[in-house]
């Protein structure tokens, strides 16, 4: 998961600890905010999917959970394959803003499945972490601490 390893970026800063990203992570989705990876994955893979569907030339504004959304893509000739060895991999990025707030993640097809099977959203020393914190500033929608909404 080393840069210059799967990945020219590599998806962990070069001393940084798998075990203590998945450990922190999970420490403030699950614990403090009382939601799952799974719940912050789907949300991901809703608004790629539309994404790659609709904004690889201009960007695609589209109504989701009541909110203004405006997305785009981008797909490469190139593939990059799970760290995971799990068969996922992707040639897309996607881009995606909260019109009311302004609020953007940026983030590779490849980690929704990365969030959701493992909860990992990537090492905080690369510059393709996709940080839970971000996901829920952008999609404000989602319940926050135990249920209660942000």
């Amino acid at each position: 998961m080393r840069p210059g390893a799967l990945s020219r970026l590599g998806f962990l800063g070069k001393d940084e600890s798998l075990l203590e990203i998945l450990a922190e992570d999970n420490r403030f989705v699950v614990e403090t905010k009382g939601l799952s990876h799974q719940e912050l994955a789907r949300h991901l893979h809703i608004v790629g999917a539309l994404a790659v569907k609709n904004a690889q030339k201009d960007p695609f504004e589209f109504l989701y959970h009541g909110k203004r959304f405006k997305a785009t893509a981008q797909c490469f000739k190139g593939t990059i394959d799970s760290p995971f060895d799990d068969g996922t991999k992707t040639n897309c990025a996607a881009n995606v803003w909260n019109v009311a707030t302004g609020k953007t993640v940026a983030f590779s097809l490849l980690v929704p499945y990365m969030i959701e099977r493992y909860g990992f959203y990537e090492g905080k020393g690369t510059t393709y972490r996709v940080d839970p914190r971000s996901i829920l500033d952008v999609f404000d929608f989602i319940p926050g601490e135990k249920g209660q909404s942000k």
